[in-house]
């Protein structure tokens, strides 16, 4: 929730949640992401989580809104 309408990169998230020493060719971004996904994004009402290709993901009701 601090990162708020701010698209947060994959390294960004890495480095927050694990140390420098994680492997950046590993999916285990993407299946923390999937999972938190099927969680907060079920019920088909807005979706929250989305993602920016090549730059990362964004926590937003209004997928327009974001660092562009």
């Amino acid at each position: 929730m601090l990162n708020q309408n701010r698209v947060v990169g994959r390294e960004q998230i890495a480095q927050h949640v694990w140390d420098e020493n994680f492997d950046a060719f590993s999916n285990t971004i993407d299946v923390h992401i999937r999972r938190l996904r099927a969680k907060i994004d079920c019920g088909g009402g807005v979706r929250l989580i989305h993602t920016r290709r090549g730059e990362g993901y964004l926590l937003s009701p209004d997928p327009g809104i974001g660092d562009d």
